[in-house]
């Protein structure tokens, strides 16, 4: 697969299932990814950067990543 055609591929499923959906998704897997792989937590979508989120609003940054993980990880079982 070259770039143009992953681009198309993010832009159709993007139109698809919606933008924020499919990043939020993207998001869980790489973490569930990184976490499995080196034990590593931390997600790619921006609400998901725990090192630049204040302290007030971490806990339930972490809280919903983990909640995502946790259903990423259900369906992909």
């Amino acid at each position: 697969m070259n770039r143009k055609s992953e681009i198309e591929a993010v832009k159709s499923l993007g139109e698809k299932i919606g933008y924020g959906n499919l990043m939020d998704i993207a998001s869980a897997l790489w973490a569930v990814s990184l976490e499995d792989k080196y034990g590593i937590k931390a997600g790619a979508f921006v609400p998901t950067v725990l090192p630049f989120i204040n302290k007030k609003d971490r806990k339930v940054t972490e809280e919903r990543l983990d909640s995502m993980m946790e259903h990423v990880r259900e369906m992909i079982k």
